[in-house]
């Protein structure tokens, strides 16, 4: 378990090195690292945590959470997580701002 965290840490230290990140996509990468280490058989590849700007500016695609879900995560022990958040937050996608991961 405390491998994949140290992965996906990795992972977005080199993503931070390698370009800009913008702030919302950082708290949500972080978020995933501490979900990855306290849910059991966390799948990190189903929640996206990239930023993409569309061609007009009405389909921009945002990261799954959001700074405020992020923060809230990280907020949480382990135990609090498991009770729920964990399974909402492997739901999450992109831009679906109606369902709420963390509250």
């Amino acid at each position: 378990m405390r491998f994949r965290h140290v992965i996906t840490t990795a992972a977005v230290v080199a993503l931070y090195a390698c370009g800009t990140m913008r702030e919302d996509e950082q708290y949500c990468e972080e978020a995933v690292s501490r979900l990855v280490g306290c849910c059991p058989g966390f799948d990190l590849t189903q929640i996206s945590c990239q930023y993409s700007e569309g061609c007009t500016g009405s389909n921009d695609q945002f990261p799954a959470l959001t700074i405020e879900e992020s923060e809230c995560i990280r907020d949480r022990s382990c135990d609090q997580l498991r009770a729920g958040i964990c399974a909402r937050a492997q739901m999450a996608r992109r831009g679906d701002t109606a369902s709420k991961v963390c509250q």
